[in-house]
């Protein structure tokens, strides 16, 4: 009877290990994003929005304004302009250019770091957002 108990436990065993294995293989392929909550490039200088355009949803990319205006991105170091690399990659052209390495998507309202070459999130960039996501969703009042 023992024996049977092992077995029972050991098959339990590599039943939950394929369960974990699922799991981790239907994580993956959901490709969830995960932003760095410890990017050492976010400093305040760098999430002031007085540089960031009025009204940045009517304006397109600084290089090809003629372009649609739907996937741009705003650098935070001086407030420009670009298209994403899902575009004409002129966002990382300008990183490339300047070296700032944080910019807000106007999509979804995303932050991305180029050093880091990853999605961030930080409480410094909480008035950035703010700032966008007013200007995106404007209050209507009546």
């Amino acid at each position: 009877m023992s024996l049977l108990l092992k077995e029972l436990d050991l098959n339990e065993k590599h039943s939950l290990q394929n369960i974990e294995d699922v799991e981790e293989e239907e994580a993956v392929a959901m490709h969830g994003v995960y932003p760095r909550p410890n990017c050492p490039h976010v400093m305040l200088e760098n999430t002031i929005d007085a540089t960031l355009p009025k009204q940045v949803y009517s304006i397109g990319c600084a290089t090809c304004p003629d372009a649609p205006k739907k996937e741009n991105w705003v650098c935070l170091g001086c407030g420009h302009l670009s298209c994403s690399r899902y575009q004409k990659g002129h966002a990382l052209e300008h990183y490339k250019q300047s070296k700032h390495p944080i910019a807000i998507s106007l999509y979804d309202l995303s932050f991305w770091c180029y050093e880091c070459n990853d999605y961030i999130v930080s409480p410094l960039l909480r008035e950035t957002y703010m700032r966008i996501h007013a200007e995106k969703f404007p209050l209507k009042l009546k």
